[in-house]
């Protein structure tokens, strides 16, 4: 339409720290059935390493549906905060 917007430097920083979401995954993963010495033991046998995406894997395996609704709500939420940001 012919005009510059401006947006100010705190808006691209409060629109990173959004992006900090990713900790709640992280949490999660951290106090999960797949992250427990037993868990450890069973992938060590096997050869790989219970690490985060093996407990997001193996969680999505266990409930795909109610994860994937949960991971769609709290994109939603997130991105829609952004998106209002920039509005503003």
């Amino acid at each position: 339409m012919g005009k510059r917007l401006r947006y100010p430097i705190s808006t691209f920083i409060t629109a990173l720290m959004l992006f900090r979401v990713y900790l709640i995954f992280r949490l999660y993963t951290r106090y999960s059935v797949y992250r427990t010495t037993f868990a450890d033991r069973c992938c060590a046998k096997v050869g790989i390493e219970a690490d985060m995406v093996f407990a997001l894997k193996s969680s999505f395996k266990e409930s795909p549906f109610s994860l994937l609704f949960l991971t769609f709500i709290v994109s939603v939420i997130f991105l829609g905060l952004a998106v209002r940001l920039f509005e503003l």
